[in-house]
């Protein structure tokens, strides 16, 4: 769960910086397929893929929304 949670972090991050990509920097390290793959899963399939496709999905979404909000409140 970390990893997924530190990679929504690191999109996060690099949404951040103008003219850089959260998906550049998922291709770059690696779990860019993985990420497109749920999407397709969560949206194109039913029963346990969209359950698994949903947990992946979530705590990358977690990890980018830690990263966002904390970016925030120090401005």
């Amino acid at each position: 769960m970390l990893i997924n949670f530190f990679h929504g972090m690191v999109m996060a991050i690099a949404d951040s910086v103008s003219g850089v990509s959260g998906g550049t920097l998922a291709f770059i390290l690696g779990f860019y397929d993985k990420f497109i793959d749920s999407l397709h899963e969560f949206f194109g399939s039913q029963g346990e893929k969209r359950k698994e496709a949903f947990k992946y999905l979530f705590k990358l979404g977690l990890g980018w929304l830690f990263r966002f909000y904390s970016k925030l409140r120090k401005i």
